[in-house]
């Protein structure tokens, strides 16, 4: 409005006054890549049916009861959403904090891309025509803070929270986040995965864990995944449990919380010596409460125990005889 006044101010032409109003409004988004949005009411089926379910959840349920069931329904099926060319975004506010969730991607680079909310509900999604879905990545934001997916937890290595669209590579370590308020049965604890190159392809074979407990940097999957990508080391599933989780709540109480659902969603292998704790800030948690044995780094420097670590990792995890560099 500011801007018709103006323009009729100073008496421009109408063309200028139209071209006046049309500088002034929001600008159109560059999509890269041939994508473009979807028209309203193209979102995936099965969005289209959770929706009126979190306007009127069904007697006893809440809406975050509800979309855990909805989680558990998706199970390992491909996020997000997809039918042909078309994706469906989808973002889940389990905080209820969000009044605004974004996305971010590499069709609309640097772009805040709204994404819609249904009412009141913590359930916002978007839903573009991607025709080259390969090439592109994505993740959510609140305009200030990036917000971890609740829905797919896939996320790549080093790359600031980046999902690929589709992944293509099973030749590198794959990582994951999991967020705990999207899994009724980890109690609202949060998990950082890493699994071993060649997991997602070798559907027959199971993996030796090991739970990493304590805080560390952000760079804690490094000897890990340098020694596996190497051959080193035989193939590992290493899970990280949050040290954001509640604090009356003991390390073996956070075991018996994640060792279920760890068995349940991952090959795990069933010889009872290959699960461990690695107990990384030496305080001598009471793993025994759960059934697992426990390695404890003897050096409390951060960079003394990472050496430390590997030479463990090298002695105890051999690769296969054919694997040897």
């Amino acid at each position: 409005m500011r801007c018709l006044v103006r323009a009729l101010a100073l008496r421009l032409p109408i063309a200028l006054i139209v071209f006046s109003l049309a500088s002034c409004g929001p600008a159109a988004v560059d999509y890269h890549n041939g994508v473009r949005p979807a028209k309203a009411g193209e979102e995936h089926p099965w969005l289209s049916e959770l929706k009126p379910l979190l306007i009127k959840p069904p007697q006893g349920q809440t809406d975050d009861q509800l979309m855990q069931v909805w989680t558990e329904f998706l199970g390992h099926h491909s996020l997000p959403l997809s039918q042909g060319n078309r994706y469906t975004f989808v973002f889940y506010d389990f905080s209820h904090t969000k009044n605004q969730v974004y996305l971010e991607a590499s069709f609309a680079p640097s772009r805040l891309l709204p994404l819609q909310r249904l009412k009141t509900t913590g359930l916002f999604w978007g839903t573009w025509q991607i025709p080259r879905p390969t090439k592109e990545q994505y993740r959510f934001s609140d305009g200030s803070s990036l917000l971890p997916d609740p829905f797919n937890p896939a996320v790549e290595l080093g790359n600031q929270g980046w999902h690929k669209l589709i992944d293509t590579d099973s030749s590198d370590c794959s990582f994951q986040k999991i967020v705990g308020a999207a899994h009724s049965d980890l109690q609202g604890m949060d998990l950082e995965v890493l699994l071993p190159p060649g997991y997602a392809d070798n559907l027959a074979s199971t993996y030796p864990v090991q739970v990493l407990l304590g805080d560390k940097d952000e760079n804690w999957t490094k000897p890990w995944t340098g020694l596996m990508e190497s051959g080193k080391v035989k193939p590992l599933i290493v899970v990280s449990i949050s040290s954001a989780v509640a604090a009356s709540r003991t390390s073996a109480t956070e075991l018996q919380i994640a060792l279920p659902w760890i068995k349940n969603n991952y090959r795990v292998s069933t010889v009872p010596t290959d699960i461990t704790l690695i107990d990384w800030t030496r305080e001598q948690a009471p793993a025994h409460d759960a059934g697992v044995s426990v390695w404890t780094p003897a050096l409390a420097q951060e960079d003394l125990k990472v050496k430390e670590l590997i030479t463990w990792l090298r002695n105890n995890y051999p690769p296969p005889p054919s694997s040897n560099p």
